[in-house]
């Protein structure tokens, strides 16, 4: 899939303790279109991040809502048929930071398409995330392992590496 993301910010942390909110947005195209462990289906993305800080720890919380000409398939792969489907989307992070390391936990959660009812869509994910910055350049590396909860009570896990530019 590929996607393209947009924020503004609204307010900046400037304190040690202190919070900072944007705007969103966010269009995503997937070439298959499934549950995706990265929450990106085929849709448009509006939200509001905002983070706290508290010293050296971070607070993350994104509320989004989602449209989409199409839904994701359900856990047979069941295909629903084209129209406009709305949900939010929940996405939660603690992170601490400390000179060149960054380590976070996360979660992320959404809602059945609103034309469906209203209840907790799964899969549910979380993730531990480590970053490295390289001193002297803008360079990172990421290491990244994510749980995948689904409704056949069945968990998944996935990890990754990856190598960041900060510009």
């Amino acid at each position: 899939g590929v996607s393209a993301a947009g924020r503004v910010l609204l307010r900046r942390a400037e304190n040690p303790i202190d919070f900072g909110i944007a705007a969103s947005a966010k269009l995503s195209y997937m070439y298959e279109m499934r549950g995706d462990v990265f929450t990106n289906p085929t849709a448009l993305t509006f939200g509001l991040p905002l983070g706290v800080d508290l010293g050296p720890f971070h607070i993350l919380i994104t509320p989004e809502v989602a449209c989409s000409y199409t839904a994701i398939p359900d856990a047979a792969g069941a295909t629903p048929p084209e129209g406009l489907y709305v949900w939010l989307n929940g996405r939660i992070g603690v992170y601490w930071e400390a000179s060149l390391i960054r380590v976070g936990v996360s979660a992320d959660i959404s809602t059945i398409p609103f034309n469906e009812g209203f209840a907790v869509a799964l899969p549910f994910h979380c993730a531990l995330e480590a970053t490295l910055s390289i001193p002297n350049t803008p360079l990172s590396l990421t290491g990244v392992g994510v749980l995948t909860f689904s409704e056949t009570d069945s968990c998944t896990g996935l990890v990754g590496v990856g190598f960041g530019i900060l510009w």
